[in-house]
C-alpha cells in the first residue's frame, strides 16, 4: 500500500512539473536581449554568451536568450540533410561511409561558424557550445525523426 502511495504522490508531482515550473518566470528580456545580438557572431562565442546572458538572472532565463538567439540567426541548410542521405546509398561499405562522414562533419561545422548555416545536429552542437560557455549544463540526445525521405518507426 505504501508503495501505491509513494508511486502517486511521484506521479501527481512529477505529471505538474513542467506545467508549473514557467509560470513565473517572464521570458521578455530574454527574447529582447537576443534580438537585440541579431547577427552577431561565431568567432567569438564567449563574447556572444557574455551579451546574451549577463543581464540575466536565473540558468533557464540565459538558456531562452541563447535558443532564441540560435532560432533566430542560424539558418536551416537542406543540401546538409541530403548529402549524407545521397553518400550513404552511394557506399555499400560502413567503414568508407564512416570516414566520409567524419571528413564531412568538420566541413559543416565550418560552415555553420562561417555562414551561419546547419541542420538538425548543428543547432544541437551549438546550443550545447553555448551553453557550456554559460555555465548550463545541456546534453545532446541523439534519435531519429520521421522525414519523407526517412520513415522511422
Amino acid at each position: 500500500m505504501k508503495r501505491i502511495v509513494l508511486l502517486l504522490v511521484f506521479m501527481v508531482c512529477y505529471g505538474n512539473a513542467q506545467v508549473s515550473d514557467f509560470k513565473s518566470i517572464d521570458f521578455t528580456l530574454a527574447d529582447n536581449i537576443a534580438k537585440l545580438n541579431k547577427g552577431a557572431s561565431l568567432k567569438d562565442m564567449g563574447k556572444l554568451v557574455y551579451n546574451l546572458t549577463n543581464k540575466l538572472s536565473t540558468d533557464v532565463e540565459k538558456f531562452r536568450a541563447i535558443h532564441s538567439w540560435v532560432c533566430q540567426n542560424i539558418r536551416g541548410d537542406y543540401s546538409q540533410h541530403t548529402k549524407p542521405l545521397r553518400k550513404r546509398r552511394r557506399y555499400k561499405n560502413d567503414d568508407a561511409y564512416f570516414t566520409w562522414n567524419n571528413k564531412y562533419r568538420k566541413k559543416a561545422f565550418n560552415k555553420l561558424m562561417r555562414r551561419k548555416l546547419t541542420m538538425c545536429t548543428g543547432y544541437a552542437y551549438i546550443i550545447k557550445e553555448l551553453s557550456f560557455l554559460a555555465g548550463i549544463e545541456a546534453e545532446i540526445i541523439d534519435g531519429y525523426a520521421r522525414t519523407a525521405d526517412a520513415n522511422v518507426e
